[in-house]
């Protein structure tokens, strides 16, 4: 039995059919374990009897599917298959092939409750689009991985895929040039709603030939920053702390910085901004991690952001540092707590390599 949530919302041989039991279990398959009274919040906007409500709803999923709930006295998790999960697991395995076959609609178009709480309705939105950012870039990089075989038409194919994605962030800076050498290496129109951007970034429509001879050698690339999340609003308010991060970044006896506090007060923001202004490096790598990620994962994660081949080792320090050896480059690990795994021994393993 598996959680069907993209591009619908749905149990396989619709045992449960109800949408709020249906989103209670897909929130607790990409989320992990939950607090009851967590989830009596963002299900019930912390109401009077949202923890009667919530044992309603629990009481259905039980009737309908006994064996989807993995339950304490004060936390939830679900022992239900999702897709969507599964998605996940593809691409950070670098199945990009399964991965982006699996990718079969938004996350839970067309699902509806008639009383949304923000903070549900707010988890929909930003899941459906990170999901939608994570295939757009499977699809540019299998897109890039046909190019640099020389096989055009097969990379404009992907290309096309990835541009026609709905409920995606705005491309970044980077990921525009290769859509814009990947399209027109094939002679293949921009979609209408690239164009501003392209017009925005002052970008050139190269020739033909020109867009092919640049994705076979690489040069389009701009190295400082490419990895970086794009934000549509400007940075305000956070000018002080930015200012320290920057002179901590800037200390030579300082490797590793990490960002605290409670969720939602912009930390990933802040540390966007100062790798963004960082001139002492000569790439910059954005990694985030997701809620079902280990340290196992996070090899193959860096080779994404980097750009570069995984790294031929099973032991997921030894590739982390195999990635950074001799390359200049200020990692960001967003999230880095929900990395499952002996995630202590970072800093002092890759030491020789984060300097």
């Amino acid at each position: 039995m598996q959680l069907l949530t993209l591009g619908r919302l749905g149990l396989s041989g619709d045992a449960l059919t109800r949408p709020k039991p249906l989103l209670l279990l897909a929130y607790l398959a990409l989320e992990g374990r939950q607090s009851r009274e967590h989830l009596v919040e963002v299900f019930f906007g912390g109401e009077r009897g949202g923890a009667a409500s919530l044992r309603t709803t629990l009481r259905r999923v039980r009737q309908a599917v006994p064996q989807a709930l993995l339950t304490d006295r004060d936390t939830l998790d679900t022992a239900v298959s999702c897709d969507a999960v599964q998605f996940l697991q593809w691409l950070d395995a670098g199945e990009l092939v399964r991965g982006t076959a699996a990718y079969t609609g938004a996350f839970l178009l067309g699902a509806t409750l008639p009383t949304w709480t923000v903070e549900l309705e707010e988890w929909v939105y930003r899941t459906r689009e990170r999901l939608a950012d994570r295939q757009r870039q499977a699809l540019l990089d299998l897109a890039l991985l046909d190019a640099q075989r020389a096989e055009f038409s097969a990379a404009a194919v992907y290309a096309v895929r990835s541009a026609e994605l709905t409920d995606t962030s705005e491309p970044s800076p980077e990921q525009l040039r290769l859509l814009l050498l990947l399209l027109t290496a094939e002679n293949v129109p921009l979609p209408p709603q690239l164009a501003p951007l392209v017009s925005r970034e002052r970008l050139t429509v190269p020739s033909s030939s020109q867009a092919r001879a640049d994705l076979l050698d690489g040069h389009w690339r701009r190295r400082e920053a490419a990895s970086l999340p794009v934000y549509g609003t400007s940075f305000v308010g956070r000018e002080e702390e930015r200012a320290v991060l920057l002179r901590t970044l800037a200390m030579p006896d300082v490797r590793l910085v990490t960002l605290v506090g409670p969720g939602g007060i912009g930390k990933t923001r802040l540390a966007r901004e100062a790798a963004r202004m960082f001139p002492q490096r000569d790439e910059v790598a954005f990694v985030e991690v997701e809620p079902h990620m280990t340290v196992q994962h996070l090899p193959t994660a860096l080779a994404h952001a980097l750009h570069a081949p995984d790294p031929a080792t099973t032991d997921p320090l030894e590739g982390v540092r195999l990635l950074l050896n001799r390359r200049s480059v200020l990692l960001v690990l967003d999230s880095a707590e929900l990395l499952d795994g002996d995630f202590g021994g970072f800093p002092d393993c890759c030491g020789p390599v984060l300097r």
